[in-house]
């Protein structure tokens, strides 16, 4: 069984050793609350990270608030993953309904994926 989690003031403190000993970059995980994400990047002597997930327990913000908190990046680890889940679900759903889902042009599928670059590569080797 995990240790029970020691505390906003502990994992600052470590944050703040961490960036004492020169991280590049500082996480700390799950603060709960807007107020608890500027004590960090304030009392932080390092860049600091967001880590914005849906759900979570970190309020989600957006970027601008994000950086008037004084964020040097954020990351968004579940947000590409769960929309592309929810599109496949309702592309999925229209086709046991039998209808063909949207999509984009197929031109613009071959653009996302690369097709135009592996084309040139192609003709180096004809």
């Amino acid at each position: 069984m995990p240790a029970p989690p020691l505390g906003f003031q502990e994992a600052l403190a470590r944050c703040q050793d961490f960036a004492a000993l020169g991280a590049d970059l500082v996480f700390l995980e799950a603060p709960q609350s807007a107020e608890e994400m500027a004590r960090f990047c304030a009392e932080v002597k390092a860049p600091c990270m967001a880590n914005m997930i849906q759900n979570g327990c970190t309020p989600l913000l957006p970027p601008a608030r994000l950086e008037e908190l004084g964020f040097k990046i954020a990351a968004y680890p579940l947000t590409l993953l769960s929309s592309a889940v929810e599109a496949m679900e309702k592309s999925l759903a229209a086709l046991k309904q039998g209808r063909y889902p949207d999509h984009i042009p197929f031109s613009r599928l071959q653009e996302v994926v690369g097709f135009p670059h592996y084309y040139q590569e192609e003709e180096r080797y004809r």
